[in-house]
């Protein structure tokens, strides 16, 4: 499983930093306070999210160098050196069984990212819907939206490379495939979307106004 250290820093920072806003105008102390039961809360919500995008990111094969992760991640080869994305699809295709049908086995793999895919998106929709999502969260999905898109290239290409060699692999099936991950992928850019507006609207109320939990100093 790769990880993103970049990320990381961000959701953590985000766990960790708390909602405290100083004196205003030398008149009046603002302070909000969270109860301790609602950030614990938001962060299994979180934790949830993390672990959902992580089995999205995780593949059978190691990642390409023309990749877009490729500028987050340096993926090397069991020999330390860089693949290509031919490469990579040989590397993938030649680690499948040989007892079984290897179109077969390529739609299987698909399918279980796709299972994965929906998984993150129910997990987006739920953060979405929590008390206090942050922009963390929408880099989450947008990050697993790219490793989505790789990954939809990778299978596709996989079939097509051995339908080239004799595979039995039908034209329907590559193009079904392809359409099921647009459409996975969609519904994690709507899920994104959502969680973004969200943030933006909590930030917007967070400015004009005291929210419920506020002590106020005097004059």
């Amino acid at each position: 499983m790769r990880i993103n250290l970049r990320l990381v820093g961000v959701v953590f920072g985000a766990l960790l930093t708390g909602p405290l806003l100083g004196s205003l105008g030398g008149c009046s102390t603002v302070v909000f306070s969270e109860n301790t039961s609602t950030q614990r809360a938001a962060a299994v919500e979180r934790e949830a999210l993390i672990d959902a995008a992580s089995q999205v990111a995780k593949t059978k094969w190691p990642h390409p160098q023309n990749a877009s992760w490729q500028a987050r991640f340096i993926s090397m080869s069991p020999g330390g050196e860089r693949l290509s994305q031919s490469e990579t699809i040989n590397a993938y295709l030649n680690s499948l069984s040989s007892d079984q049908s290897k179109p077969d086995q390529v739609l299987a793999d698909a399918q279980g990212h796709l299972a994965a895919a929906s998984a993150l998106a129910r997990a987006a929709n739920a953060a979405a819907g929590s008390i206090r999502p942050v922009k963390a969260d929408v880099s989450i999905v947008e990050e697993a939206i790219g490793d989505l898109r790789d990954t939809r290239d990778i299978y596709v290409a996989s079939l097509k490379s051995l339908a080239k060699h004799g595979e039995p692999v039908q034209t329907t099936n590559v193009r079904e495939l392809k359409s099921e991950f647009d459409d996975a992928i969609r519904e994690l850019g709507a899920a994104a979307d959502l969680l973004a507006d969200r943030v933006d609207g909590d930030q917007t109320e967070t400015f004009a106004a005291p929210g419920p939990n506020v002590s106020r100093g005097s004059l």
